[in-house]
């Protein structure tokens, strides 16, 4: 069955001081230097996440999500807030990580993959001037026996990306692609196992 994005439109945008946040919520922190210099700045608090990208082995294509986000839409709205990126989740859970990226990879893609073949591939911070979020980056490999035929694992409006290995500097060279830095690294520590 072939997916497709819902037309989204943005309503409202209201502050912090107007809505309790879900996720994230944003503090002043202010510091002083040995020097005695003070100085405030502006922090993001943001959950810790995980960030998948999965090779369809079987295809020879690099597996990726397109998305709205919202944030992108509101900021660069001649995107239509389309972006292209790897599979990934908020770690909203009491669970091993790895298990997470599991899940999203299930709920995002539809490939039920046991968590011994998903490989961790690093751990960073990203976002180190506004929220200093740590990001687990995993890496796994599928093939057409690992999807599931589950409609309603789709809740979110995702649609998978099949991009061929040979065809992924091109794509997303693309002056039209929205994507993240973390997709793009991680594209790059692929190239070793393609």
């Amino acid at each position: 069955m072939k997916r497709t994005n819902k037309k989204v439109t943005i309503k409202e945008v209201k502050t912090q001081e107007e809505r309790t946040p879900k996720f994230m919520s944003i503090n002043s922190i202010i510091a002083e230097r040995e020097d005695g210099y003070e100085f405030i700045w502006e922090a993001i608090n943001f959950p810790e996440t995980v960030h998948i990208i999965v090779n369809k082995v079987d295809s020879k294509e690099l597996v990726f999500v397109k998305q709205i986000r919202l944030p992108i839409m509101k900021n660069y709205p001649n995107t239509g807030g389309v972006c292209i990126e790897c599979c990934a989740g908020v770690v909203d859970k009491s669970i091993p990580t790895i298990e997470i990226a599991r899940e999203e990879i299930k709920e995002e893609l539809g490939y039920d993959v046991t968590s011994d073949r998903i490989r961790h591939i690093n751990t960073v911070y990203s976002g180190l001037g506004f929220s200093g979020s740590k990001t687990y980056m995993y890496y796994t490999e599928v093939t057409d026996a690992d999807i599931v035929e589950d409609e309603e694992l789709f809740e979110e409006d995702i649609i998978p990306i099949f991009v061929p290995y040979k065809d992924i500097d091109k794509f997303f060279q693309s002056d039209e692609i929205v994507t993240d830095s973390t997709t793009m690294y991680l594209i790059e520590k692929t190239k070793e196992y393609l």
